[in-house]
């Protein structure tokens, strides 16, 4: 199966919890790599699926196994981490490009201002 996200995970899990089906999990750009080679252009979930099934017949997947109790809770807390340093970018630049445009609203400065002031007192920083 292809990685999508978070999507894919309680699936594979069930699956692994519950048969001895021999799980692949692959990421897009491996699967996009291999439907190109096969000069697939369509993209459906019906194409997809079928390509994917040949892929699993005609390479030597790595096995999928669930990701240890110990380092699930450390992979969510980063990548949490990575999307609030994002945000606080995001916010950082609109702030800056508003400052620099022609007549900016008061009230945009004001509440982008104070987005950044709660990150600051919170601790969420780069």
């Amino acid at each position: 199966m292809e990685a999508t996200r978070v999507y894919y995970e309680q699936l594979v899990h069930f699956i692994d919890a519950s048969t001895d089906y021999y799980i692949s999990v692959l990421l897009s750009n491996k699967t996009n790599a291999y439907f190109k080679s096969l000069n697939i252009k369509t993209k459906t979930d019906k194409i997809d699926a079928k390509y994917l099934g040949l892929m699993g017949i005609e390479r030597n997947l790595k096995h999928w196994k669930p990701m240890s109790k110990e380092l699930l809770p450390l992979r969510q807390l980063t990548r949490n981490r990575v999307n609030l340093i994002e945000t606080k970018t995001a916010i950082s630049n609109r702030l800056h490009a508003h400052l620099h445009s022609f007549n900016p609203h008061k009230e945009v400065i004001k509440q982008l201002q104070t987005i950044e002031v709660t990150n600051k007192v919170t601790g969420q920083t780069n």
